[in-house]
């Protein structure tokens, strides 16, 4: 289930931890990345019970400027 898709049904149950998949973040581009953080921290800026992370571990095949861009969206949101 994509993050969006659970953090609407369960974030006034349970805390939404990390959901941004890995293979998205592999395939797609820094500013995809980015761009969906972002969208993730504002949907959830006022309603809170999410913190932002991947669906997994941080794998090392992972490239770096890749990952940062997700870790840019919560730095710039500061």
């Amino acid at each position: 289930m994509p993050v969006e898709e659970a953090y609407d049904k369960y974030h006034d149950r349970i805390a939404i931890l990390g959901g941004i998949d890995i293979d998205f973040i592999c395939r797609s581009s820094p500013e995809e990345i980015y761009k969906r953080s972002t969208s993730m921290i504002k949907r959830t800026e006022d309603t809170g019970s999410y913190a932002l992370g991947t669906g997994n571990s941080v794998p090392d095949f992972l490239p770096d400027h890749k990952y940062f861009a997700l870790i840019r969206a919560v730095l710039d949101q500061r």
